[in-house]
């Protein structure tokens, strides 16, 4: 977070270099970023799925691509780097952090959670229903296999998704 360049690499080509702050779309290999020389990184991770509420496009837009965090957040992205350059504790660093992004995401965090997590599953069950299991889900979406079960049963979200049946009901109708 010192107000030097950063290289991006692909194996040991050097692939791009960013200043201050960025962000990097889903991978599909591997890069490095050093951190350099008396610097510190804060590095946000969002489970899939989970992060189109931050994001004013989609998320697949961003695969295997690491750009400016100010040309999808505005200015606003380096106010909050120089706010986490002054904290005086990590504790401090990740509430500025979760305040930025609750505020970026406002209503649409809680408007979209729920219902893209069952979209997700439904369509991932539809998609492979052989090969779906409820634990490898859970661990992709952020919710336990009990808490997801749940997400299917309540009223409001089975209502807008036009889902009336459990989800191990779902995946034995579908086989």
């Amino acid at each position: 977070m010192n107000p030097s360049i950063f290289t991006i690499y692909d194996t040991l080509k050097i692939v791009q270099s960013c200043r201050h702050v960025w962000v990097s779309g889903v991978r599909t290999r591997p890069i490095t970023i050093p951190s350099g020389r008396e610097s510190r990184m804060l590095v946000v991770a969002f489970k899939k799925g989970m992060a189109r509420p931050f994001y004013p496009f989609p998320m697949n837009e961003l695969t295997d691509s690491v750009v400016m965090a100010d040309l999808v957040f505005g200015r606003s992205i380096l106010s909050l780097r120089e706010r986490l350059l002054t904290a005086h504790s990590p504790q401090e660093m990740f509430q500025l952090v979760e305040l930025f992004l609750l505020n970026i995401a406002g209503d649409k965090l809680y408007e979209s959670t729920k219902s893209n997590c069952v979209k997700y599953a439904v369509t991932s069950m539809l998609h492979q229903p052989t090969l779906f299991n409820f634990k490898k889900l859970g661990e992709q979406i952020g919710y336990s296999q009990k808490h997801f079960i749940d997400l299917f049963k309540g009223r409001s979200v089975c209502r807008q998704n036009n889902i009336s049946r459990s989800p191990v009901f779902k995946k034995r109708s579908k086989r």
